[in-house]
């Protein structure tokens, strides 16, 4: 007869292994299709007619640099329109605004400012910012106004849409911080992988997921009634959306920007779980997508990046509450030093050392990786324990900035 302790630790491994297998099964594809050619534009000539949108919310420290940022393009101004939507700041954000466009009304002579009366949250501000946009623009542009990047970034941006078959593009984080702290190596040694994954999907295929930073979508390929405006991810619902109506979505690995991670831990969590939240509810919406053959390798894409934000945490969870289970079984038998129970021991020693240097904010050398997986896992869990209880994030915070 098999032991009661001796099945909840078969349980434990087996569920610990279910939810490791997503990831470990997209590693080994990432690999393979890193090795695929890099995409190049078709044309570096483009000049389509684009609208760049920079949605504002209480942004008076940086706004003005993010003005100068964008007033460095080389994108020709006569197809160009800047739409500037302000989510009801109350600081001097759209004062700061108005008088800089003012003073330097050849920066963009095509300009738009949308005051919204009351914040409704960022995806619904990109929506009324798409509907207000020039009829005549081809090519749908957003970006942050905490990111920055080279003056030849829109050329480059509009060069992908001469290929009739792109129908969206983002770009590539290149993220500082104002110092080196364990979370800031933890965000970057994330950042990395989920570039990586980005760039090898979009290779193959298409990517469900893009960065608002700077991104730029095939106006004809959008549809504002799809969004989800009590959901944020409003980059990654677009890019999705351009796939499943037939375009393809890639991250540029050469358009990049420059944003600074969070100061301090907590606003690094803070910002990571509500763009867990965005993500999670934005995969959910799509699940008829889900390793659909209708919609080639991005099918089986998005339902294994489904089974790593949404399945994943909760195996991960009921492999702990086993865990513990069985501790409470084997410290009331004394059985915990018995037969390979000591090598599961080390196991989860070394993963609640993991995740207590994780929410302590200590970088653990060897164990980086297994934290970097504890935290996004962590990030996940909260993320879908809020949406259960009803709670949406989707009205954004004012971010940390050094």
């Amino acid at each position: 007869m098999i032991e009661p302790q001796a099945t909840l630790a078969l349980g434990e491994l087996a569920l610990a292994g279910l939810a490791a297998g997503p990831f470990i099964l997209h590693r080994y594809r990432i690999a393979k299709w890193l090795k695929l050619k890099p995409l190049k534009p078709s044309s570096i000539e483009a000049k389509l007619k684009m609208t760049l949108i920079l949605p504002v919310w209480n942004e008076e420290e940086i706004i003005l640099s993010k003005l100068e940022n964008l007033a460095s393009q080389e994108y020709p101004r006569k197809d160009l329109e800047l739409l500037i939507i302000d989510s009801a700041s109350t600081d001097e954000s759209m004062a700061i605004v108005k008088s800089w466009l003012k003073e330097k009304p050849k920066a963009f002579p095509n300009h738009k400012i949308i005051e919204m009366e009351k914040r409704l949250g960022k995806t619904e501000a990109i929506r009324q910012a798409i509907i207000a946009a020039d009829e005549k623009s081809e090519v749908i542009a957003m970006t942050d106004v905490d990111a920055t990047f080279p003056p030849d970034s829109l050329n480059r941006l509009a060069s992908w849409f001469s290929d009739p078959e792109i129908g969206a593009v983002g770009g590539t984080p290149q993220r500082s911080s104002v110092e080196e702290k364990a979370h800031t190596e933890m965000e970057t040694t994330y950042r990395d992988l989920f570039t990586m994954q980005r760039i090898a999907e979009s290779r193959i295929d298409s990517t469900p997921f893009l960065e608002g930073s700077i991104a730029g979508f095939r106006r004809s390929m959008v549809d504002v009634d799809l969004l989800n405006v009590y959901s944020n991810a409003d980059d990654s619902q677009l890019a999705t959306m351009v796939r499943l109506r037939g375009g393809k979505c890639i991250q540029d690995s050469e358009l990049c920007f420059d944003e600074m991670t969070p100061p301090s831990n907590a606003g690094r969590r803070s910002r990571k779980t509500r763009r867990a939240q965005g993500l999670c509810r934005h995969l959910w919406r799509n699940r008829s997508a889900w390793f659909s053959k209708q919609h080639g390798k991005f099918g089986s894409i998005i339902g294994n990046q489904a089974m790593m934000h949404l399945i994943a945490p909760w195996l991960v969870l009921m492999a702990v509450l086993l865990g513990i289970s069985r501790w409470v079984i084997q410290i009331q038998t004394g059985s915990y030093f018995e037969e390979w129970y000591l090598a599961l021991l080390v196991i989860e020693l070394t993963i609640i050392v993991a995740w207590f240097g994780v929410i302590f904010n200590l970088k653990i050398k060897g164990i980086g990786f297994l934290q970097m997986f504890l935290d996004s896992i962590t990030n996940l869990m909260i993320a879908q324990f809020l949406i259960l209880r009803g709670k949406s994030l989707h009205v954004w915070n004012k971010p940390e900035r050094g």
